[in-house]
């Protein structure tokens, strides 16, 4: 059936007309209490399950009134750390943009523990593809609408929806996809017990994300969430510029080995074998299959005498990297691009498995997840590879805090606020490029370059073993109306984006700092689906404007 609704929001007023489906199989649904899931790349759209007509009150009216559909993403790339929507108040998004892979609930409910950000399930190249999806929260990072009217459990049973998704990012090209999910009520949880979701998504440069999720709340009935996926990603233009802060991706080096190599430029054909050279000398191909399982325990709920939640996280992840890529127009595909930067460094292709577990604190007293005004998100998390599985050893450790201020204009209520993210990162050992490319963490970004941290900077262009990341953002809500019973604000930002990267974390060889900066347009639909648009630039790529359409704030 189509939904105006769906039909209508900010992502599609955007990219596209939006069409959403949804099924009941014997279930009454209510639309507010429910959150959709999310994409494979920073994608765009939203799935809301339909209450019966015949069936609604003058309640579940109320709150069909006041719901929105769930912002769903695909990929990696992102976002960036994305949250989902809170069981205990206002519902995070960074779904990174988000990311995100789960759906989250956007109420406070006795019956649930109070789910913290989740982690973030985005697959670590995808993003690298930009962190496609799973954009500053995850891929399929979803995130509920906030609605006036109270929110309840549906009914027990079973019910379905679906959802195109769109998104675009600069180095991942136009990317569309389709999301379904299933939804297993009993009753008592909100917005549902069990979720499981099916995500399909390609984008025009061919890269691809499909991937099976499954989101549990209050496993074995305890203050316990469970976030699992597995799937498939592979990319044809993963960038590689080599490793450290101070790379440089220079067309004329490229322009050098083509020559050397024996290939003669043909000014007749834009795309004759010494174009090609050129033009995959700075890029890598690759497919990876993936599973991923994130668990994190509240030890402190908040409640209102406690602002400041507190959870223990953990989690493992699996990725095995196939050099090269079926989908290559060539004989020799499941090699990396003969004569390429990444083929002289690494011939055998970097291809294994990486088995990594990490657990981690996470602390936070946002006063509102989507889009904060004051509080702090504070984490610590450590990282290592499991002996007898990964094919490479090394560990890690990630600190990020995340603080946020409204700065006292008279006049403004709290609409012009100063955000900052600072994050120090660093792996010793045996790193492969594909995890060198990734921060440890809840929200599995990717750094540096791209949507989630260095916007303005092709994805993965800075790679290191050592990493201090700033971004800033001066963020002010200027206009705020009403349609369709919606509650809509547009937000402006100015951001910086800045790092500190090194090969290697101790006595490093290659350091160097870089930087990007730019503006961006937010449109929050009723407080908690963010739709954004991104542009950077920086003089590590001559100024040239990026371009990044996802969902979730970056942080």
């Amino acid at each position: 059936m189509f939904d105006l609704r769906s039909a209508l929001t900010p992502a599609f007023a955007l990219a596209a007309v939006c069409f959403s489906a949804g099924a009941n199989a014997g279930v009454v649904d209510d639309p507010a209490a429910t959150a959709a899931a999310g994409s494979a790349g920073s994608g765009v759209g939203g799935v809301v399950q339909q209450t019966a007509p015949q069936q609604r009150d003058a309640t579940s009216t109320a709150q069909d009134a006041a719901a929105a559909p769930v912002a769903a993403v695909a990929a990696a790339d992102p976002a960036v750390d994305s949250t989902v929507a809170d069981a205990s108040g206002p519902a995070p998004v960074e779904a990174e943009a988000a990311t995100p892979v789960p759906v989250v609930p956007a109420a406070s409910s006795a019956l649930q523990p109070e789910p913290s950000p989740q982690l973030d399930l985005r697959p670590a190249d995808l993003h690298a593809a930009e962190g496609l999806a799973l954009s500053n929260e995850d891929p399929v990072a979803a995130a509920a609408a906030v609605a006036s009217a109270p929110k309840k459990a549906p009914p027990a049973g079973v019910s379905f929806s679906g959802i195109p998704a769109v998104n675009y990012i600069a180095d991942n090209g136009l990317g569309l996809g389709a999301i379904v999910a299933a939804y297993f009520n009993d009753g008592e949880s909100a917005p549902y017990r069990t979720a499981i979701t099916l995500q399909l998504f390609i984008s025009t440069k061919l890269v691809q994300d499909h991937n099976v999720i499954v989101d549990s709340l209050r496993l074995f009935d305890l203050p316990l969430r469970l976030n699992a996926r597995v799937g498939y990603l592979s990319s044809l233009t993963q960038n590689y510029c080599g490793v450290g802060g101070s790379v440089t991706c220079d067309p004329a080096v490229a322009a050098a080995a083509a020559s050397d190599a024996g290939l003669v430029d043909d000014k007749s054909n834009v795309n004759d074998s010494y174009d090609q050279f050129v033009g995959h000398y700075y890029q890598r191909r690759f497919m990876s299959p993936y599973g991923l399982l994130n668990l994190r325990y509240a030890l402190i709920e908040r409640t209102p005498g406690q602002q400041m939640r507190v959870e223990v996280t953990g989690g493992y992840r699996a990725f095995y990297f196939i050099p090269g890529n079926v989908f290559a127009d060539e004989a020799n595909n499941l090699t990396p691009y003969a004569g390429s930067l990444f083929a002289n460094d690494h011939p055998d292709g970097e291809g294994g498995l990486s088995s990594v577990v990490q657990a981690g604190l996470m602390l936070d007293s946002r006063d509102n997840e989507p889009a904060p005004t004051e509080g702090w998100w504070i984490e610590g998390s450590a990282r290592t590879t499991t002996p007898g599985l990964s094919t490479w050893n090394y560990g890690g450790f990630n600190v990020t805090v995340r603080g946020y201020t409204h700065l006292p204009v008279a006049n403004l209520d709290r609409r012009l606020v100063l955000a900052n993210r600072f994050t120090i990162d660093g792996l010793v050992g045996d790193v492969p490029i594909q995890e060198m490319a990734r921060l440890g963490g809840s929200q599995d970004v990717y750094a540096f370059g791209g949507a989630d941290t260095g916007r303005g900077i092709r994805v993965q262009r800075y790679l290191g073993k050592a990493k201090v990341i700033n971004m800033s953002e001066l963020r002010f809500r200027f206009f705020e109306f009403g349609f369709f019973e919606q509650s809509f604000a547009l937000t402006a930002a100015a951001f910086v984006d800045a790092a500190l990267i090194g090969d290697e974390l101790i006595q490093p060889k290659d350091l160097g700092v870089v930087g990007s900066g730019g503006g961006a347009l937010r449109i929050a639909w009723n407080e908690n689906f963010i739709v954004r648009l991104d542009v950077g630039a920086s003089p590590s790529e001559n100024w040239a404007p990026q371009f990044y359409l996802t969902i979730n704030q970056p942080f």
